[in-house]
């Protein structure tokens, strides 16, 4: 969830993410404000991104958010160091590969979209 939208037309609101996260949905970051390129933010930018958004949400779900996607799916790998930093454990990206790695330990995993039998 991008927590800047919260409660704003066509986004979720505090209490639909709560009744969600009691029915045993993860809820997860997505940033604050999604920055368009996220892999472009400072270090100071990237702990308010991921900081700021997972205080918010943990204050909503009542539990430490521990799971993000990176806005934009793209992120450098010198970036999750600052999700790595908000407690951030799974980060989600669309970097196309089959594989993981882990920055300040954070595994980042990429969200593969799979067609037909391809898979």
């Amino acid at each position: 969830m991008t927590t800047d939208r919260i409660d704003t037309p066509g986004f979720l609101n505090r209490g639909q993410l709560r009744s969600l996260r009691q029915r045993g949905h993860v809820i997860g970051s997505h940033s604050c404000s999604h920055p368009q390129r996220i892999s472009s933010c400072n270090d100071a930018e990237l702990a308010h991104e991921w900081g700021e958004s997972t205080r918010v949400l943990a204050e909503i779900a009542g539990e430490p958010i521990i799971t993000a996607s990176v806005p934009g799916g793209f992120l450098l790998r010198a970036g999750g160091g600052g999700a790595a930093a908000a407690g951030i454990r799974y980060l989600f990206t669309s970097e196309p590969t089959d594989k993981t790695w882990i920055v300040a330990d954070c595994l980042v995993l990429a969200a593969i979209s799979c067609k037909g039998h391809a898979c």
